[in-house]
């Protein structure tokens, strides 16, 4: 006899307690870990970024060092913070411009450096003036995110600072700084050059020492009264308006200020790059501003911990 055999193409049925599935135990598992893995990623991104933008602002306050340095060896002397600018087309036409007019052919801004010397205040938004972390809800063009080294309040004694008055007043030449009387001093290890400033308000023909620059006062601004603008503080404050400083409180705004983590980017004479601390002592602060301490008025004991910070013999 032969064997029935019955073949069937039909599929086993597989019943519902068979089939696969997440427990709430094994979900709530899967989600934890997918916290904890963008709880680890967020600060690692947050990081990268904060890095990128400390590079990028890193790189434009060395090509404004570098720019610094070409005018020297053009002029020899220093840039001033608020310069006199005579115009080709006629004699008596003088019209003023902050330290950056003054640096525009080294920024090869050809353009607008023709209509300075036509006597014409022309301005642009450069972003190499601008740091990223710069986030100002009132920035305006032309934006500026770096300031340069005033010295004391008035900004014209060659021993406190590096960027003068070169404005001429009453027929008579300004006081210009020079590398060599830097260096014959302090020494250019020893001087700031340019720092970041939050409070910095636009680069154009007005030139102002609380827009465009920062200084130092003969006693540290926490003990000049309660103020908050007059208190001393890199992170800075913000303002309601940038035009409606006054001149007392105007000054108070220019120090080192950043919107970077932990200290405030500056270039120095010797075109160095240093990161300042938030907690450096206000001597040691006046003392890197003067290229003479002397002209600072600090004590020989602060001028011997700067010495041995910055390994001067």
């Amino acid at each position: 006899m032969y064997k029935c055999q019955i073949s069937s193409n039909r599929k086993p049925t597989v019943s519902r307690s068979n089939r696969l599935a997440f427990t709430l135990v094994e979900l709530l598992v899967v989600i934890s870990i997918i916290g904890i893995l963008i709880a680890l990623t967020i600060p690692a991104t947050t990081a990268a970024r904060d890095r990128a933008r400390q590079a990028r602002c890193t790189s434009n306050i060395k090509q404004t060092n570098l720019a610094t340095m070409e005018y020297i060896t053009r002029y020899g002397y220093f840039p001033g913070w608020k310069n006199q600018f005579q115009s080709v087309k006629t004699s008596s036409q003088k019209v003023n411009g902050s330290w950056v007019a003054a640096l525009l052919p080294f920024f090869n801004e050809g353009a607008l450096e023709k209509k300075w010397v036509e006597g014409i205040q022309d301005t642009a938004c450069l972003l190499y003036l601008i740091c990223p972390a710069d986030a100002r809800p009132d920035k305006i063009d032309p934006h500026l995110s770096y300031v340069a080294n005033c010295g004391n309040t008035t900004g014209t004694s060659r021993d406190a600072g590096v960027f003068l008055d070169l404005e001429i007043k009453n027929n008579k030449r300004p006081t210009k700084q020079t590398l060599d009387f830097i260096t014959s001093n302090d020494g250019l290890s020893s001087t700031i050059m340019t720092s970041e400033n939050n409070q910095a308000y636009m680069w154009g023909p007005d030139a102002n020492i609380s827009w465009q620059g920062f200084v130092f006062f003969s006693a540290n601004p926490n003990t000049m009264g309660t103020s908050q603008a007059l208190n001393w503080d890199y992170r800075g404050v913000k303002m309601s308006s940038q035009t409606g400083r006054n001149a007392i409180t105007a000054d108070a705004y220019a120090r080192p200020s950043s919107f970077h983590p932990g200290g405030v980017n500056t270039s120095w004479c010797d075109s160095r790059v240093v990161k300042l601390n938030d907690d450096i002592d206000y001597e040691i602060y006046k003392m890197m501003l003067a290229p003479n301490d002397r002209g600072c008025g600090v004590s020989q004991a602060s001028l011997s911990i700067l010495h041995e910070m910055l390994n001067v013999q």
